[in-house]
């Protein structure tokens, strides 16, 4: 359990889940969750607010957590996981993300029907990781129930807690809630599957490769793609 006299930075280094490194799950600061009355800021999000769903639903904010990474504080060893991933517009779809979208390398987004974790995706045209940027601050939504947010107009999932809410700075504020107790994985949802490897993700991959190379076809020579 965090408390609030512990340092701010949580070293990935030696952030260790069930024996494994810790990958950072969260949207950049800045990024719009579309919400029932437009587009919200992720940081100016609140418990009880109300979001829209990928399905066309909407669910309710439980917590919103956030956390500040400094790059030169950041193991060189653990670059890949830290530093944000750039979704350039349009990468997935026309339009899809309506404009560019940063997230963490950990963070799982939708794909015909798949949930992939962003750094499964980076191809270094479309979707490229930033490690650039001298710091960065990092939220991320959790909702009541386990769902599929719209992120600049991209499906992507909301946080769910799989024993990594340490790794935020204000974890400390519902350590003792027994409402926020890890669950045991991601809860399922009706016709999304969860894919890190395999012949799936290639394929993912190879579609959105392709899509990459088109996007840098001049303007006048495209074919609509």
């Amino acid at each position: 359990m965090l408390s609030p006299n512990q340092p701010l930075y949580i070293d990935p280094a030696k952030f260790q889940i069930n024996g494994g490194t810790v990958y950072y799950a969260c949207y950049l600061k800045g990024t719009h969750i579309a919400t029932p009355v437009g587009e919200t800021r992720i940081e100016s999000l609140k418990a009880g607010d109300q979001v829209l769903t990928a399905g066309g639903g909407t669910a309710t904010v439980k917590w919103i957590g956030y956390r500040t990474l400094f790059k030169k504080r950041i193991p060189e060893q653990d670059a890949k996981r830290a530093f944000p991933i750039l979704f350039k517009k349009g990468c997935i779809a026309d339009n899809v993300p309506h404009c560019d979208l940063v997230m963490s390398p950990g963070h799982h987004v939708f794909f015909d029907g798949y949930l992939v974790p962003a750094m499964a995706l980076e191809n270094g045209i479309s979707i490229a990781q930033q490690f650039d940027m001298q710091s960065f601050q990092y939220f991320h939504v959790e909702l009541e129930q386990f769902d599929i947010l719209l992120a600049e107009g991209m499906p992507a999932e909301s946080y769910v807690d799989t024993g990594n809410r340490r790794m935020f700075q204000n974890a400390h504020h519902v350590a003792m809630n027994p409402d926020f107790g890890p669950a045991t994985g991601r809860p399922d949802i009706p016709g999304i599957t969860l894919i890190r490897k395999g012949p799936v993700l290639e394929g993912i991959r190879a579609k959105l490769l392709e899509r990459a190379n088109w996007m840098q076809v001049p303007k006048g020579q495209k074919r609509a793609g």
